[in-house]
């Protein structure tokens, strides 16, 4: 069982290393530009500070 931890540790950092971290990161930029919404709208409309 200690075996098969150190393994599946080993194989985890292994693909953790070789990662390239910023093609990920432009990718899931790209993901998250094609869902935004174009049309900004503030989230508060037409309330006022009355303190």
């Amino acid at each position: 069982m200690i075996g098969g931890t150190a393994m599946q540790t080993a194989i985890l950092l292994w693909v953790t290393i070789r990662t390239d971290w910023s093609k990920e990161v432009e990718e899931a930029q790209k993901r998250l530009n094609k869902w935004d919404d174009t049309k900004k709208e503030p989230l508060l409309v037409g309330v006022t500070d009355d303190n």
